[in-house]
């Protein structure tokens, strides 16, 4: 019976000794979170002690919504539902939309159309386990680990910060967090105190939410009251459209080339363009996009994305 116990408790040791050995990986992230980030020791150690790999997330992680067809998008996002919750936002909210267009200019309705997409209004900031996800997508991903570990690098900066306890924190299964989805990264760079208590909560302050996408797409290059895309009447091939997926002719040019030249107007001539073709169920649509929709495509790089948010926000109304 002592030999059986004394395999028992060798055995036991050896797992635990096993599961909280770290990996080459874990092991230069821990330097690097001491040294460059003054990340104490113990709380790293807590962090790995306590960490699991999330196969869920890895499945997720897999199947964006993003890398289905357009139609498949328009319809998951573009519905009377969001339409309807969307004009209550907005007008429970305006006064604080408002104060955004007054200092940074970006179109109201695409804030709300940003937020609506991302979370459904704050009804859905994620369950996922924050720290499990960017642990799991930064170490047993097999695509872009080194942007999930300097998402979880942010995240220990983030919550060393704000006072926030690492495995508490809900949000997407790739580590985005609170009502706009901001990653670890931008929450540090781009989130602003809006509401003026002196913090800074995507969780909890719409006021900080709404000031902080604001922010982030004024950073990122908006440009006030200019036009953010445009479908065009005929279909241009793809073929021939593969050479302006890049903001490079004016619209003015554009127009020429494809024989457009009576189908808008002149006020948008000066500005340059890019152009793509989406799946809708009754085929191919050509659409014409300014910079703005580019700005869009730095909050997610999706070109179906960035068009739902487009539509979202012109069916508003305010």
């Amino acid at each position: 019976m002592k030999i059986f116990k004394f395999f028992l408790l060798l055995i036991l040791i050896m797992n635990f000794a096993y599961a909280h050995s770290p990996t080459s990986g874990e092991k230069i992230f821990r330097v690097n979170a001491i040294k460059k980030y003054n990340i104490d020791k113990k709380t790293l150690d807590t962090f790995f002690h306590k960490v699991k790999k999330d196969k869920s997330i890895l499945k997720a992680f897999e199947r964006p919504n993003t890398a289905k067809p357009w139609y498949f998008f328009k319809n998951l996002f573009i519905t009377e539902k969001r339409i309807n919750d969307g004009n209550l936002f907005y007008e429970k909210h305006n006064s604080t939309l408002v104060s955004s267009f007054d200092k940074f200019g970006v179109s109201k309705e695409i804030i709300v159309s940003i937020i609506g997409i991302e979370t459904n209004y704050g009804n859905n900031k994620g369950t996922s386990n924050v720290a499990d996800a960017l642990y799991t997508l930064g170490f047993h991903a097999k695509r872009r680990n080194d942007f999930f570990k300097k998402e979880l690098m942010n995240f220990f900066v983030l919550a060393k910060k704000n006072n926030l306890e690492l495995f508490s924190i809900k949000g997407s299964y790739a580590g985005a967090l609170g009502y706009p989805q901001f990653m670890p990264s931008s929450y540090l760079n781009y989130a602003i105190d809006f509401d003026n208590d002196l913090l800074v909560d995507l969780f909890n302050s719409v006021e900080d939410s709404i000031g902080s996408v604001a922010n982030y797409l004024k950073v990122h290059g908006w440009n006030k009251d200019k036009p953010v895309v445009l479908k065009l009447p005929v279909l241009i091939s793809n073929e021939k459209i593969k050479d302006h997926k890049k903001i490079s002719l004016s619209f003015k040019n554009f127009k020429k080339k494809f024989s457009l030249d009576n189908e808008f107007k002149q006020e948008f001539d000066s500005l340059k363009v890019s152009a793509f073709n989406v799946e809708d169920k009754s085929g191919l649509e050509t659409w014409v996009a300014f910079k703005n929709f580019h700005v869009i495509k730095k909050y997610n790089n999706s070109t179906n994305y960035a068009l739902a948010v487009y539509l979202l926000s012109k069916s508003f109304n305010p």
